[in-house]
C-alpha cells in the first residue's frame, strides 16, 4: 500500500512537471506601435533626434497567450527571442539565430513620480533653474563627460557617484533617465535638464503599467522590468559593436500580458 502510494505521488509529480513544462512555452504577437507616446510627440523625437538616439531607437510591444510567472524568466526570455513573430517584427532593428541563452539583470520599477531625482538640483550638479553645471572635459569609455550630469552618471571617482545608491541605480526609471541623459553617438547634450526629464517621465510611462492596489488603494507599478545583457545565439549579436550607449530592455506586465521591447545599438557615424 506505501508502495502504491509512492507511485501515486510519483505519477502526480510527473503531471506537474509536464504541465509546468508546457506552461513555460510562450507564443507573441505584436500590437500597434502606435501605443508609444513618446514617439508620436513630434517634440520628443526632436529632442531623441538632437541626442543621437532617433531614428535608431526602437519599441515594439507583444501580446503574450500564456500566464506569466517570475519563475519563469529564462524560459520567457528564450521564447521571446525565438519567437517568429518577433523576430519578423524586430528584423530591421536586431536579427538573431537561434536563442540558446538570454543573460539578463532585474530592475526594480516601483518609482511613481520623478522624485527620485530631486537631489541632482539639492547637491550642486544643477542650478535652481536646472541649469547643469560644467566640469573639465574627460573622455570616459568613449563617452564625452564635460558636466557634473555626466560625471555623476558614468565615473566611479565622481564626487557625486555615491548620490544614488546601488539598489537606486537598479531602478528602471534611472535606467531610462540615464540612457536619454548619455545619448547616442553624437549628441548634442542640453543644458537644461528639464527636457531629459519631460522624456524619461514619457518613455518610462510607455514601459510600466500602473494599477491601484485593492487592500491599500494606493497606486502601484505591476510591470516586471530586466535589462537585457547579452544572448547566446547560433548567429548574430545582440550589439555589433561593444559601447556603453548600447541597450536593451524588456518589460512584462503579467496582468495585461504584455511584453514591451526597448532597443538601441550604438552606431559608428565615422
Amino acid at each position: 500500500n506505501a508502495e502504491y502510494m509512492g507511485e501515486k505521488r510519483s505519477k502526480q509529480s510527473m503531471q506537474i512537471e509536464e504541465v509546468l513544462d508546457e506552461e513555460e512555452s510562450f507564443s507573441f504577437h505584436p500590437l500597434p506601435v502606435a501605443q508609444f507616446k513618446t514617439l508620436e510627440n513630434k517634440t520628443f523625437t526632436e529632442s531623441l533626434l538632437k541626442w543621437g538616439l532617433f531614428p535608431q531607437l526602437a519599441m515594439f510591444k507583444f501580446r503574450f497567450d500564456q500566464n506569466f510567472s517570475k519563475f519563469q524568466v529564462d524560459s520567457f526570455m528564450q521564447d521571446f527571442f525565438n519567437d517568429p513573430e518577433v523576430r519578423a517584427t524586430i528584423s530591421n532593428s536586431l536579427s538573431l539565430g537561434r536563442v540558446s541563452k538570454v543573460k539578463y539583470s532585474e530592475l526594480s520599477s516601483s518609482a511613481l513620480s520623478l522624485d527620485l531625482f530631486d537631489r541632482i538640483e539639492s547637491s550642486g550638479i544643477t542650478s535652481s533653474t536646472g541649469y547643469i553645471k560644467k566640469c573639465y572635459e574627460e573622455i570616459y569609455e568613449g563617452i564625452t563627460v564635460s558636466d557634473k550630469l555626466r560625471e555623476m552618471l558614468l565615473m566611479p571617482e565622481s564626487e557625486h557617484a555615491d548620490l544614488f545608491s546601488a539598489e537606486e541605480r537598479k531602478e528602471l526609471l534611472f535606467h531610462i533617465f540615464k540612457r536619454i541623459a548619455l545619448g547616442g553617438p553624437i549628441s548634442q547634450y542640453e543644458d537644461i535638464i528639464n527636457d531629459y526629464f519631460e522624456v524619461t517621465k514619457c518613455l518610462y510611462k510607455d514601459l510600466v503599467s500602473v494599477s491601484k492596489d485593492s487592500n491599500s488603494g494606493q497606486l502601484k507599478v505591476t510591470t516586471h522590468a530586466y535589462e537585457i545583457e547579452d544572448v547566446e545565439a547560433d548567429g548574430g549579436k545582440l550589439f555589433a559593436t561593444e559601447s556603453p550607449n548600447n541597450f536593451a530592455y524588456v518589460t512584462v506586465d503579467p496582468f495585461r500580458r504584455n511584453a514591451t521591447f526597448l532597443y538601441f545599438k550604438w552606431t559608428s557615424f565615422w
